[in-house]
């Protein structure tokens, strides 16, 4: 009998352990942002379309930090920047559904939000095709249903999702899409700048809204009213919306400028308390281990932006992965935390159980068993 309890107490001090070890606050929400794939280069027909190095960057979203609640995609998944490998239509498909299968990886539950960039255009125009803004809204429609909201542009050769909006467990999401065109330029429409606009004044200043959209604030461009206007009225959006935090991927020029720099300095907070984040890319260019542009190689560093919502913060978190991540020093990021309520704006998801209890209660529970039993074979010889 004493043995039985002594082991009962060794069971009851193991699960107070794994329970304290886990008392690290869970967040209410999830997002991983992965942007600026571009498939390209002869990749497009590879049997499985897509660099191993975003592959691992899911893997480490899913294996290491336990899966998103939400996957954002900021643009230029696509692009045709080698001018000698071609596209097809069949390998556009591939690679769109490739892209989805591998991303949707890192989310729990499959769901995923997907902007077009300014290269996304060119791999269908290439392929002799039309490109349309929302090719991939049959993937984020497939988990989360039709929009809450959206702006098409009309009247044009083919109709253009330009924006759209979804509540998802009571955060507001817009995404501002990038219009078809062939030659790379930036453009963002007056148009889709005032469509948001309206949006938020149905929304409120007091609820979280996160924006996607490819381009940073700086680079908006409306062809007509010019880069200046485009850039202003934003900001006007931005500076009147005090909970906006607005996404963005494009600039990954120089790894320079991001992998050796704390998350603090890819995070702003306006004067209003409104936020702008950079995404991170999965194809760094022009750096130090990779000293040219973008090839068919795979960049030694990539980065992903996590942001995680708490009852009293939002937390930042840029990860650099890739060959060249594990070097000791600068790659090792620091989060960004910026106060902000929001356990009143959180529905609830599935309850999270941490692996860690879920595999001392199991033990536990065969422990006694064994116990049990070896109490039984004993008092029955």
């Amino acid at each position: 009998m004493k043995r039985f309890l002594s082991i009962l107490v060794a069971i009851f001090f193991l699960i107070t352990m794994v329970v304290s070890a886990e008392e690290k606050e869970v967040p209410l929400f999830t997002i991983a942002c992965f942007s600026d794939l571009h498939i390209d280069y002869g990749i497009q027909f590879w049997d499985t379309p897509i660099r191993k190095t975003t592959i691992e960057a899911v893997d480490f979203v899913r294996d290491e930090l336990g899966g998103a609640d939400l996957v954002m995609v900021g643009g230029d998944i696509t692009s045709q920047n080698d001018k000698n490998a071609t596209w097809t239509n069949d390998a556009i498909n591939k690679v769109r559904d490739c892209v989805h299968n591998t991303v949707s990886q890192a989310s729990k539950d499959g769901k995923v939000l997907y902007v077009t960039g300014n290269h996304d255009s060119q791999a269908s125009v290439a392929a002799g095709g039309s490109f349309w803004s929302g090719d991939y809204e049959k993937y984020m429609k497939g988990e989360l249903g039709t929009y809450d909201a959206a702006f098409y542009r009309e009247g044009s050769k083919y109709e253009e999702l330009l924006c759209y909006r979804y509540n998802i467990r009571g955060l507001e999401f817009i995404g501002i899409n990038t219009p078809s065109i062939a030659d790379g330029s930036s453009v963002t429409y007056l148009s889709q700048i005032e469509w948001v606009a309206d949006e938020l004044s149905k929304i409120g200043k007091d609820k979280t809204v996160i924006i996607l959209c490819h381009y940073p604030v700086s680079s908006l461009t409306d062809p007509t009213a010019g880069k200046d206007a485009t850039v202003s009225r934003m900001r006007e959006v931005l500076e009147e919306y005090p909970n906006i935090i607005y996404c963005y991927g494009h600039v990954h020029g120089s790894d320079e400028r991001y992998a050796w720099r704390e998350t603090s300095e890819l995070v702003e907070v306006r004067k209003s308390g409104g936020i702008t984040c950079h995404m991170g890319s999965m194809a760094y260019y022009m750096n130090q281990f990779h000293d040219d542009w973008l090839t068919v190689d795979e960049p030694q560093i990539v980065q992903l932006m996590m942001i995680s919502f708490y009852e009293d913060h939002i937390e930042f978190q840029m990860y650099n992965t890739g060959e060249k991540s594990a070097v000791e020093g600068v790659y090792q990021l620091k989060p960004f935390t910026v106060e902000r309520n929001m356990d009143d704006q959180i529905t609830s998801g599935a309850p999270f159980v941490p692996v860690t209890i879920i595999a001392a209660v199991v033990v536990a529970g065969v422990a006694v068993v064994v116990a049990l039993k070896s109490r039984d074979k004993k008092e029955n010889s």
